[in-house]
């Protein structure tokens, strides 16, 4: 987990993930109740490697979120256009 990245809140703090992290998000997406929301199929770990560590696009961003530094969740964003249900900067 870069500590160069991170993103700060109040109450938490998100962290890009790496390799390190992919044990801990295998487990995670192998957890029905967990992947309720993410499609709702337990995730093998070649999947988990390929799509929820580190920078999988260059417009996809992966963060675990920590709450007092544990592992409390998953977040990611992309930069989306028009097109994908994005919110395009007005232009002068």
């Amino acid at each position: 987990m870069p500590d160069g990245l991170a993103l700060e809140g109040v109450l938490t703090r998100l962290v890009p993930t790496s390799e390190d992290d992919l044990d801990l998000l295998a487990a995670w997406f192998a957890t029905p109740d967990f992947v309720e929301h993410w499609g709702g199929a337990p995730k093998s770990r070649e999947e988990v490697a390929e799509k929820y560590v580190g920078r999988r696009r260059s417009r996809v961003e992966s963060f675990l979120v920590l709450a007092h530094g544990t592992p409390v969740g998953y977040a990611q964003y992309w930069h989306a256009g028009r097109a994908e249900g994005g919110i395009a900067p007005r232009r002068p």
